[in-house]
């Protein structure tokens, strides 16, 4: 009966060790996902804000030709 008693508290505690691994398990893995989408998400800040300064750039560079486009006089037969 001791035996049978002691077998069952042993099978009790290798279920609980092993439940708590599984909830480590979930921990780690959750904050290791939460990790990786912070610093997706930087990545993709960064990404970001350097496409919008390189739009920001082409805009200004596209009015600055335009200004001069408008200055000057264009004649299809200039070169001829």
């Amino acid at each position: 009966m001791a035996k049978f008693i002691a077998e069952i508290e042993k099978e009790e505690k290798s279920q609980q060790s092993e439940q708590q691994e599984k909830t480590e398990f979930r921990i780690k893995r959750s904050r290791s996902k939460k990790s990786n989408h912070t610093e997706l998400y930087k990545l993709y800040k960064q990404r970001y804000n350097t496409m919008k300064q390189i739009n920001e750039k082409n805009e200004k560079t596209i009015q600055e030709l335009q200004q001069k486009l408008d200055h000057t006089e264009w004649h299809p037969y200039a070169n001829d």
